[in-house]
């Protein structure tokens, strides 16, 4: 369960478009929302229209721009009813968050990762892409936009699967958020057929193509029986096509809400974000993910 939420924050509408989700999350868990920001160090004396500041006096004024930013934004949340601190440091964004999260306990991310060059470069090259390599906490990423879209009722949440115990790991964070919001939660696995020469005979892909179909009804229809005995409301569709696109195209059909989904790749969990399945659905997707990191099971 989510008991402290890390909402970083730099001042700039982007990031902003965070609070309303972070909002929701805490008020959902009953937790508490840590409104954080980092301010970069200074170690050089700047001088205008020959007045000097040295490097405590510029300090002390962002210290002080910083407060008084937090300080809006926690009366924000205190006005909704919601539990909130400010934490402020000075260091580099991403190892600030980094050790933020190891030091003061936090359970959740709540980010809208953008790039200070414009919201194109979204997660490559971001605080938040080091932030997903080094957190071992949920990320909730909403995708900043230069026309934010107010969050809507989370009413349904999409699990994607691949048959691995790898994906699987994302259904007890999706069975939390749904019984936190009265959730349906939605089981996606998505097909494809393996690739073969043209020599193949029709009716032999044809069967094949059954089969790569059956299995993946069959595991989807499994799981979905598993977690009805628990007393979830849930249910499994499947579809042929490559899993990112097919993941979101079934986030609209279905109109789901919230993505929650393990960020492995196939070709190990080394390779974690970058290059994967949850890259290319956090680049497109219109709709918040919640990514939860895959760990190798211990030896």
């Amino acid at each position: 369960m989510y008991r402290r939420i890390l909402v970083p924050l730099d001042g700039s509408p982007l990031a902003e478009q965070a609070l309303p989700f972070a909002k929701m999350f805490a008020w959902g868990f009953q937790a508490t929302a840590v409104l954080f920001q980092a301010i970069p160090p200074i170690r050089e004396t700047l001088r205008v229209d020959g007045e000097v500041f040295p490097v405590d006096e510029q300090m002390e004024l962002l210290r002080w721009q910083a407060r008084e930013y937090l300080e809006s934004v926690h009366k924000d949340f205190a006005a909704a009813g919601i539990a909130a601190e400010r934490e402020i440091r000075v260091g580099a964004p991403a190892p600030t968050i980094l050790d933020l999260i190891e030091s003061t306990g936090i359970d959740l991310i709540v980010m809208a990762p953008h790039g200070r060059t414009g919201v194109g470069r979204w997660v490559y090259g971001s605080v938040a892409d080091k932030v997903l390599h080094g957190a071992r906490v949920p990320l909730l990423l909403v995708r900043a936009s230069e026309q934010p879209v107010a969050p809507q009722p989370l009413t349904r949440v999409l699990v994607p699967l691949d048959g691995s115990e790898l994906a699987e790991r994302a259904l007890e964070p999706a069975r939390q958020v749904a019984e936190a919001f009265d959730a349906e939660v939605l089981l996606f696995r998505a097909w494809a057929m393996p690739l073969y020469g043209m020599e193949e005979p029709l009716n032999v892909v044809e069967s094949l193509e059954r089969a790569v179909r059956a299995n993946a009804d069959d595991y989807v229809t499994h799981s979905t029986c598993q977690l009805q005995a628990q007393g979830m409301r849930v249910r499994g569709e499947t579809q042929g096509g490559t899993a990112a696109e097919s993941i979101l195209e079934q986030a609209q059909h279905a109109k789901a809400s919230l993505i929650v989904m393990s960020t492995h790749g196939r070709s190990g969990v080394s390779r974690w974000v970058m290059g994967s399945v949850a890259d290319r659905v956090l680049r497109a997707s219109s709709i918040p993910v919640l990514l939860i990191r895959a760990a190798q099971p211990p030896a």
